[in-house]
């Protein structure tokens, strides 16, 4: 659900001046220290001057008594880990360092990774990783139920007054990528996903008699959907990007029927009166718990310019899914007892009783996934992008309590179900 959100094309190995808005993944790989220094000189815009290393006499100081450690025959690191990028002495002759505070600064300093100065974007660090996250908001829309048919299985009174299918559920996703040392060409990401809740509902009118009181049966269906993976990123390739790892994807589907009734208790009066009402609840919850592989790809589609690039995705997987289906039945009478006023006891009372019918049962089937998406990103420098786009979700061979409220007791029935809707939020690197 998450992508590296830059679009180039694949990187030579010393590119003459490094692109602040590249991908990490055509960063090119460690060279020797003279092209790297040369590269960072070059990148800031001044002439490349040959890397000679200090000689005893130069200033009267010794690389050893400046506190400098040799690196190489071409250079040297000084006490911080800053490789020292031209003749001179920093300690005496205000020689040049790199420091990995420059706009296009992307060497590596000494200690390699990950102990290395800046191993962000925007910060100089000592030490740490290189991680990418980015946190959206999604719009989702879930397939439509079939009113038409939960509606005649109700068997209500009268047309509906409400009668609302399943629209859009608000939710988001969170991403989290790091980036492990550059020559292992692996990422590892983490990300969540989850919408809460879709609902569609049937409410009939109330059926009132002359005393006033009256009855009311509604139907409501509600739908969640939460999802979590962990992958592992193949970046070998600077614009194709395949990846493997685990999910697990919990789906859970409720239909509630209900009755109500409300009556008035009887007055007091010269005799015993008695009233009663009933109250009815039918629930289904079926439960898709789906833990399973999946593989995809990432590809950079489009690049325009250095901050507007388009990104694509497409994954599918194999689950196996632990259905739980859970069927509850209760009815709630209450009765009501007037006064008899001719008595001197008082006889009002009201009673209730209840009665409950719970059947859970557990299934397992092999379900399949399979998922796209397409996002455009602006970036606005070399941390943080703007980023929005459209994905589709399919989930086949699921159980749904519609079907479950429906069939007819004993039979079984699987199916598919579609998700898509848009996303939209924010990218951050360090």
């Amino acid at each position: 659900m998450c992508s590296i959100s830059y679009a180039d094309e694949p990187a030579a190995k010393t590119p003459k001046a490094p692109d602040p808005f590249l991908s990490m993944d055509s960063w090119q790989e460690p060279i020797a220290f003279a092209e790297r220094t040369a590269q960072a000189t070059s990148a800031i815009g001044q002439p490349v001057m040959p890397v000679v290393p200090m000689e005893e006499g130069v200033m009267g100081v010794t690389p050893e008594a400046a506190g400098l450690t040799p690196l190489s025959p071409n250079g040297f690191c000084d006490s911080n880990g800053n490789i020292l990028l031209e003749r001179g002495d920093p300690l005496l002759d205000g020689g040049r360092t790199n420091d990995g505070g420059r706009p296009d600064d992307w060497s590596w300093g000494c200690g390699g990774s990950p102990y290395r100065n800046g191993p962000g974007y925007c910060d100089n660090w000592k030490v740490g990783c290189r991680w990418e996250t980015y946190v959206d908001g999604t719009v989702m829309f879930r397939e439509d139920a079939d009113l038409a048919a939960l509606q005649a299985q109700a068997a209500g009174v009268g047309d509906p007054e409400v009668f609302e299918n399943f629209d859009h559920a608000v939710g988001g996703r969170v991403s989290f990528i790091g980036y492990m040392p550059r020559w292992t060409n692996y990422n590892v990401q983490a990300a969540y996903e989850g919408s809460e809740s879709w609902n569609a509902s049937i409410v009939f009118p109330k059926v009132t008699d002359v005393d006033g009181n009256f009855e009311q049966q509604s139907l409501f269906y509600r739908t969640n959907l939460h999802s979590g993976e962990l992958n592992i990123v193949r970046t070998c390739h600077p614009v194709w990007r395949p990846y493997c790892g685990v999910r697990y994807i919990k789906l859970d589907d409720e239909i509630n029927d209900s009755m109500n009734q409300q009556v008035a208790p009887p007055l007091a009066g010269p005799a015993i009166l008695m009233t009663s009402e009933t109250d009815m609840a039918n629930i289904f919850d079926i439960e898709n718990d789906l833990m399973g592989f999946q593989v995809g790809v990432r590809r950079d589609l489009w690049r325009v310019g250095r901050m507007f690039t388009v990104q694509g995705y497409a994954n599918a997987g194999v689950y196996h899914n632990r259905v739980k289906r859970t069927n509850a039945m209760t009815t709630l009478t209450t009765q009501f007892t007037n006064d008899d006023t001719d008595t001197t006891a008082n006889e009002s009372r009201t009673d209730v009783s209840e009665v409950t019918n719970l059947d859970i049962a557990e299934m397992s089937e092999i379900s399949y996934v399979a998922e796209g998406s397409i996002t455009g990103i602006c970036r606005l420098n070399r941390c943080c992008a703007m980023r929005a786009g459209y994905q589709i979700l399919w989930i086949n061979n699921i159980h749904l309590a519609e079907d479950e409220y429906l069939l007819p007791v004993g039979e079984d029935l699987t199916r598919g179900l579609v998700f898509q809707g848009w996303h939209a939020g924010i990218e951050y690197r360090r």
